[in-house]
């Protein structure tokens, strides 16, 4: 089954473009990564799955059912936290936790969760509760309006995922962390993706989605450009290639990068009488080895190129065909 799907979805905000005929299809039990630049559409399209705002066209779904008909059947299965966490000011941290359980604490729900009961069910989401504030460091005792930005937004991952929601959608939930905690959180979310949690991940760090999800789709002006496993994206012809030559074959150089279609990355770097290059070059592993034999090489380095360099490369790719 699909855990979240995307058919030709359509929404403007007046002329202005949200997400234009958006298609993508998340597996269940991924853990999906959603990246591109501001305005590129990625909360918009998060909004409208989630039934916060009604497209002009097209379908959402998660878990197979229409989330703009039937988002009233799958609400419990679901976790959200949004980028800006906002919650009643006055209220305490442990407040707030305890009317979030109270939203979950029915016999249905205990028993879609694996439980025999509800007290059971209850007992399960303190513990967890318990267990993510120790490891994110949260004070229950303050209140929600004492919090700072990154504090608010540890609230807001809890109470999106205390219940263990079949599919959790997170939008920016690490931006305003420090170091420490953003590697807890990540930790928690790739623990729940282990227990079977469908996760879609909206994020503005591109090594954050690259040493953590499973697959990846890059958004610009509304559309997919690409969405494949993390696997199969680093496996495609597109390597970074570091070269050290002698300078005295910088001309030698440019015309094998030009007859090569090697892109060159960053400025060159000056090494005594060698220069080290950096290159993304849009071959196979054989067809790169074998185009190096025209250069006399110091020194080669050739590795799969960073999410952020392919994602950089895929981006001007549609660029250039607009």
């Amino acid at each position: 089954m699909m855990g979240i799907e995307f058919n030709n979805v359509k929404k403007y905000y007046g002329k202005s473009r949200g997400v234009d005929h958006l298609n993508l299809k998340i597996v269940e039990g991924d853990f999906f990564g959603f990246v591109g630049p501001n305005g590129a559409g990625k909360t918009t399209a998060i909004k409208a799955l989630l039934n916060l705002i009604i497209p002009d066209s097209g379908s959402v779904k998660i878990l197979g059912v229409d989330t703009q008909k039937q988002i009233r059947k799958i609400k419990t299965a679901i976790g959200y936290m949004p980028s800006e966490v906002n919650l009643y000011e006055d209220f305490t941290v442990e407040k707030l936790f305890s009317m979030n359980r109270s939203l979950y604490l029915n016999h249905e729900n205990a028993v879609l969760q694996g439980h025999r009961s509800k007290k059971a069910f209850e007992a399960d989401m303190r513990k967890l509760e318990n267990e993510m504030v120790q490891r994110l460091m949260i004070d229950p005792s303050k209140k929600f309006k004492a919090l700072s930005l990154g504090n608010r937004k540890k609230i807001g991952f809890v109470l999106s995922t205390v219940h263990r929601p079949k599919v959790l959608i997170l939008d920016e939930p690490t931006s305003g962390l420090d170091p420490l905690v953003q590697d807890e959180l990540m930790k928690l979310l790739i623990k729940f993706n282990m227990e079977g949690m469908t996760i879609m991940l909206s994020s503005h760090t591109l090594s954050e989605v690259e040493n953590n999800c499973k697959s990846v789709g890059l958004i610009k002006d509304g559309k997919m450009l690409k969405h494949e496993s993390m696997e199969t994206l680093k496996r495609h012809n597109l390597k970074t290639v570091d070269l050290t030559i002698n300078r005295s074959e910088l001309n030698l150089l440019e015309h094998w990068s030009h007859q090569y279609d090697a892109t060159k990355l960053g400025e060159i770097r000056a090494l005594g009488s060698f220069v080290k290059i950096t290159y993304k070059m849009p071959q196979d592993i054989h067809t790169i080895l074998s185009s190096l034999s025209q250069l006399t090489l110091e020194d080669v380095d050739i590795y799969n190129p960073s999410l952020e360099t392919l994602f950089m490369h895929y981006y001007h790719q549609e660029v250039s065909h607009d």
